[in-house]
């Protein structure tokens, strides 16, 4: 994973043109501002809630990949994530 982030990282610097995608900027974009909310005290909540948001995007778009392809694999890869942002935007919602 560490690799690939990478990767992206390095050809956004050399050549920004291959890596301008939304399915590439915008869950990119959303672990930045997660990394960025874990570490900094009192981080407002729609940051959180749109990391998180970026994040889904990806991951829901996998899920109708997997669905209509008929792959298990690649649909119960993405309910870890699923589960884990729907109860952060439930914790979200109760504070």
């Amino acid at each position: 994973m560490w690799e690939s982030k990478w990767e992206v990282l390095r050809k956004l610097l050399s050549d920004p043109l291959s890596v301008l995608h939304p399915f590439i900027l915008l869950p990119m974009a959303g672990q930045l501002l997660l990394l960025v909310a874990a570490f900094r005290p009192g981080t407002p909540r729609w940051l959180i809630r749109l990391a998180t948001g970026s994040i889904d995007l990806l991951l829901y778009f996998m899920a109708i990949i997997g669905l209509f392809s008929q792959n298990r694999r690649i649909l119960l890869s993405t309910l870890p994530f699923t589960a884990a942002s729907v109860l952060a935007f439930r914790e979200l919602r109760k504070e």
